[in-house]
């Protein structure tokens, strides 16, 4: 047996993935098989096209002859074009000059640290272990933002002592999940217009980790905070960045696709970064996301929806059955 520390997260998920009966740490939906991809696309691109002759001239198999035509070749560093063009849509106001493309969030944010180059940084806690790494890995300092949770387990986040931290800390960064990981809170529109006031008074920048984003209560895709802001706010405002994703949300945690949205400036400083370490994302992952994501009504998400919600209804079943437990469903991700 291994010992691990409780403030670890990676290391025992790597150890016991591939041969525990159960695994508790996962924090993505049920994973799908290629094929099943496939069939998503298939089935969605029957919506975007219309121009096809008909409704069953598109099948996995025809995808497999297109992947089988896919180039090798490195990828434009910035990510494909189609690809980021979807991915602007997605954040309205947002061109593809806003976009880059990366292997995952992880990434995505690596890049965004390593350009900003930022002294203090207030995070949510408790929240996903990999923040915090990215934090003390650039050698920032940790200012904490605490997510409380109130006596029938529900999470609420005090404004006032968050804003009060914030106007005496003045952190260069604020850095947080929305929806959250991992008490499952999507942050309300009025809380998040009260931070950014705090963040234009104090020069700090914003920085929201959307990675659950394809996942919340609001169908078929959850608010963004790029540019959420009110414009008199936003001119003052330093910057706003997103990363996000959609791996774990549609149980694709391997294709290893992410993205930033950030003001061009930041961009060109990040694609720089990113043009002499990873410098390309693997076309493959390229391919399959331009193809989730160019159906406008995300349609490949309805069937992870709706193991979703069953998931969601069976823990409020076995709450409402007499659990000693206080159960919170998420109103976004998979983990509460």
């Amino acid at each position: 047996m291994i010992n691990f520390s409780p403030f670890l997260m990676e290391e025992p998920l790597e150890a016991g993935r591939f041969s525990s009966g159960f695994n508790a740490l996962e924090s993505g939906g049920p994973p799908l098989l290629f094929g099943q991809l496939l069939d998503l696309i298939a089935a969605n691109h029957k919506r975007v096209m219309p121009n096809r002759s008909s409704a069953t001239d598109i099948s996995s198999g025809d995808l497999l002859k297109e992947i089988a035509a896919l180039s090798l070749a490195d990828s434009p560093n910035h990510g494909r074009e189609d690809l980021r063009s979807h991915v602007a849509r997605l954040h309205p106001g947002a061109t593809t000059g806003n976009v880059l493309i990366t292997t995952g969030t992880s990434e995505a944010l690596l890049l965004v640290f390593l350009a900003l180059k930022p002294k203090k940084v207030a995070v949510v806690l408790p929240g996903f272990q990999l923040l915090t790494e990215l934090i003390t890995g650039v050698g920032a300092q940790i200012i904490a933002l605490p997510m409380t949770w109130n006596q029938d387990a529900q999470p609420d986040p005090d404004l006032d002592l968050w804003l009060h931290i914030l106007r005496s800390e003045k952190p260069d960064v604020i850095l947080f999940n929305h929806p959250h990981n991992p008490s499952g809170y999507v942050f309300q529109r009025d809380f998040l217009a009260e931070l950014g006031r705090c963040a234009a008074e104090t020069g700090s920048t914003i920085v929201g980790d959307e990675h659950y984003r394809f996942l919340t209560a609001t169908k078929p895709l959850g608010d963004t905070l790029w540019q959420q802001l009110e414009p008199r706010i936003r001119e003052t405002d330093p910057c706003h960045i997103v990363t996000g994703s959609f791996i774990k949300c549609l149980g694709v945690p391997g294709l290893r696709i992410g993205w930033c949205v950030a003001p061009l400036h930041l961009i060109a400083q990040m694609q720089n970064i990113k043009n002499y370490t990873t410098h390309t994302v693997n076309p493959l992952s390229e391919w399959a996301a331009e193809a989730v994501l160019r159906d406008p009504e995300l349609g490949a998400f309805e069937a992870t929806r709706d193991v979703w919600q069953r998931n969601i209804q069976q823990l409020t079943l076995w709450q409402q059955k007499g659990s000693q437990w206080l159960v919170t469903p998420p109103h976004g991700g998979w983990v509460t």
